[in-house]
């Protein structure tokens, strides 16, 4: 039998996003984890995220918690198993929805 084929995830940060994870090193490493665990094909290898769909925002925009740190991000479905995602903002609370 065939392998089940993996999905397959491209990332790409906005200039903001990109410093904020080059000094937060630990959140990025945390949020690809846990898009790595969002797609994981067994419901057992999935974790408990804490993702929100924002409200009135179209496109439909994602809000990813990381403790105190807020990640938006939109995703794309290139074809069947392959997702881009775009990370538009990250920030502590305060800060993320200006």
């Amino acid at each position: 039998s065939k392998m089940q084929e993996k999905t397959k995830i491209e990332i790409q940060y906005s200039t903001q996003v990109d410093k904020f994870f080059s000094k937060h090193p630990e959140i990025k490493k945390m949020f690809i984890e846990n898009l790595k665990s969002l797609y994981a094909s067994k419901e057992e290898n999935r974790k408990k995220i804490d993702i929100k769909i924002l409200k009135g925002i179209s496109p439909k925009q994602y809000r990813m918690r990381i403790g105190d740190c807020r990640v938006i991000f939109n995703i794309t479905r290139k074809k069947t198993k392959v997702y881009s995602i775009f990370v538009k903002k990250a920030g502590f609370r305060g800060d993320v929805y200006k």
